[in-house]
């Protein structure tokens, strides 16, 4: 809840001020992705984990079914990036920078989100 309060203060006010997220519910596999925003005139998935490490299956199933390359994970992790070979998509490749919980306040600085 926190991540997602600073998301919001720091939103520039030319943007309408919501949180969004994504959830699939399907009897064998239920995923939700902590948060989804405007971004290059598509969404940006954005995971939040309390801790350093966490499994992103969830964020993978979104990636995958909107053909996405593109996500952010905020943690405990410092500043970080990595590339994730998705063999269950014809192997393509799916980037992910890492933004510590600490900066989530500066997305914006980091990410465009008009």
């Amino acid at each position: 809840m926190i991540a997602g309060l600073e998301i919001l203060k720091n939103m520039p006010c030319s943007l309408r001020h919501e949180l969004f997220y994504w959830v699939r519910e399907e009897k064998s596999s239920q995923s939700e992705v902590d948060y989804v925003e405007p971004y290059n005139a598509g969404i940006l998935p954005i995971e939040i984990k309390a801790e350093r490490k966490g499994g992103m299956k969830s964020l993978w199933n979104l990636m995958r079914s909107k053909n996405l390359v593109y996500a952010l994970r905020s943690s405990l992790e410092n500043f970080g990036q990595f590339d994730y070979i998705d063999n269950e998509a014809e192997g393509a490749t799916r980037h992910v920078d890492i933004i510590p919980l600490y900066a989530i306040a500066q997305l914006p600085l980091f990410f465009s989100m008009e």
